[in-house]
């Protein structure tokens, strides 16, 4: 395949390759299947693990729909694979989604980079800066579209909340000075806290959910780099972060306090983002949130909502992945775009560093902190 792709309004859908077939995988392809039909399809499953589960993923209409799994993939014909390789490799798979754990990942996209193949990462994309910034090297080098699939930045709260932003001085919260945000949640069946527990698996607080409050920060100081990062917590006796507090120093005497806490009762995920006028909050949960709220200098305040499906997802408004597909889609429209503008692979990189830090201060290690990648 071409380093880039040809896609046009006319042209057929994007046809994806799914690499782990999970909880968000599944809640990803249901999301794309309510998009406008024709505009993305699945072509392709692999599972290292398993191959019935890929099998499962192909054959599982009811869920998804009569569309959105091609006839070929969905009679087993083809398209299953038990490597990352063989599905990048496969000629009408045009895009790679990596769903797998967060050790793994990096395998999946060093596979779409091999086969020229442009990749959409969950996040955590790698579990190092060092892993990410060569991942995100070869794709500049290569020239073949990488992004992280951080959701939270291409939900429509978020439009609003940028468009807002970009007012500057003269809107209603003024110039952003302090972000103030807590992620939590609570132990599901869906969200095991075993698995976050496991130090094989590169969890904890952190690395699971701590990287929605890095964005909005990033997002409120546009893109600007923190000049100092503290951070303290507990541990679980895995030895990975059970609670976090981060606190993020920038130029401009501007802030933000981050707190990420797992298996407590029913906790409030709420982000803020305070201006010199007024302030603009996130609301719960702020990650992939539905309502905004507004204060201004005078003190009235405003809410806006951006309602979500709630039915057939395992995880709350995932109705909301679809957005992320719909940007990595329109990039490819728009002069075929190697990164994305409201993510760039600039933010990926600075998350990492920011949590590289804050594992290092915690005393958080992983073999991947001693180069040793998984395989």
């Amino acid at each position: 395949m071409a380093e880039r792709m040809e896609v046009t309004s006319e042209s057929r859908g994007l046809r994806w390759g799914i690499c782990g077939p999970g909880n968000t995988a599944y809640d990803f392809v249901t999301a794309i299947a309510c998009l406008q039909k024709g505009t993305h399809v699945v072509t392709a499953v692999a599972s290292r693990s398993s191959r019935e589960k890929a099998e499962k993923m192909a054959q599982d209409r009811e869920k998804f729909g009569d569309w959105i799994i091609c006839s070929s993939l969905a009679s087993l014909e083809r398209g299953i694979y038990t490597q990352y390789e063989q599905l990048a490799a496969d000629p009408q798979v045009d895009v790679v989604y990596a769903g797998v754990t967060h050790p793994y990942r990096h395998l999946v996209v060093m596979a779409a980079q091999a086969s020229k193949k442009p990749c959409l990462v969950e996040n955590p994309m790698t579990v190092t800066a060092e892993m990410a910034d060569r991942l995100i090297n070869t794709a500049r080098r290569e020239k073949i579209f990488l992004m992280e699939a951080l959701w939270t930045a291409f939900m429509p709260a978020y439009d609003f909340v940028r468009d807002l932003l970009k007012e500057g001085k003269s809107g209603p919260i003024g110039q952003p000075k302090l972000v103030t945000c807590h992620t939590g949640y609570k132990e599901r069946p869906c969200l095991p806290l075993h698995k976050l527990k496991d130090k094989g698996q590169s969890g904890g607080a952190m690395m699971d959910i701590g990287i929605y409050g890095l964005y909005v920060a990033f997002m409120a100081f546009d893109g600007d780099h923190p000049k100092q990062v503290a951070a303290c917590g507990t541990l679980y006796d895995t030895g990975v972060d059970e609670m976090v507090n981060i606190t993020l120093k920038y130029r401009g005497n501007r802030m933000a306090v981050s707190t990420v806490s797992t298996n407590t009762a029913r906790p409030l995920s709420e982000a803020t983002i305070h201006g010199t006028k007024g302030w603009v909050r996130l609301c719960h949960p702020f990650w992939c949130c539905t309502k905004v709220m507004i204060q201004r200098e005078d003190g009235s305040q405003e809410e806006k909502e951006f309602p979500e499906d709630s039915g057939r997802y395992n995880f709350v408004n995932s109705s909301g992945l679809r957005y992320q597909a719909d940007a990595l889609r329109d990039c490819f429209l728009a002069d075929n775009e190697l990164e994305s503008s409201v993510l760039p692979l600039e933010a990926s990189s600075q998350f990492r560093r920011i949590t590289d830090e804050v594992r290092r201060q915690l005393g958080v290690q992983f073999s991947e902190d001693a180069g040793h990648f998984k395989t």
